[in-house]
């Protein structure tokens, strides 16, 4: 019994010793229980903000998601409209430059004609003004008739190199 006795005796001051350090840890933890309850509280309060934001987040995506694809949507009609339009025109255009090609070389030939009879014609005027003017009974021409003569001559070959130079500035 002696013996029991001294062993529970021997319990009571080790749980008396137990007990000091238990309350010197507790003096020493106790400040930091109410730092630290502080941040468990804002800790707790972040993540129901943070689940709070991401569920609103993924709402607006959402709801932007099916509003961009409808833009998205719109901006391709749009694009193959535009491409359709630019395809138009790039067959329009090319029909208006074969055409033109066409006129050009038209033109040029008209320009040519029109210059050939422009010299066949001054030559014509020339020439017939050359035989009115000399007389059936005066077959011998004098100097001075020679001279008078030449004057139409001179201005025929005058008008055809005038025409030539209208003709080569406007083919430039």
């Amino acid at each position: 019994m002696q013996l029991r006795r001294e062993e529970a005796l021997n319990r009571l001051k080790s749980a008396d010793v137990e007990l000091v350090r238990v309350n010197d840890i507790l003096r020493e933890i106790g400040p930091r229980i109410e730092a630290l309850r502080d941040q468990a509280a804002k800790w707790n309060e972040y993540e129901t903000i943070r689940n709070e934001l991401r569920r609103r987040a993924l709402r607006w995506y959402k709801a932007s998601f099916g509003t961009t694809a409808d833009q998205r949507a719109d901006l391709t009609t749009q694009i193959v409209g535009v491409d359709k339009e630019i395809e138009r025109l790039t067959d329009y255009v090319a029909e208006g430059e074969s055409t033109t090609a066409g006129t050009d070389e038209d033109l040029r030939a008209a320009r040519q004609e029109e210059e050939r009879r422009r010299i066949a014609s001054a030559d014509a005027a020339a020439t017939e003004h050359r035989f009115a003017s000399a007389s059936p009974d005066s077959r011998r021409a004098s100097p001075r008739s020679e001279r008078s003569a030449s004057g139409p001559a001179r201005h025929s070959r005058h008008c055809r190199a005038s025409s030539r130079a209208f003709a080569n500035a406007a083919r430039a």
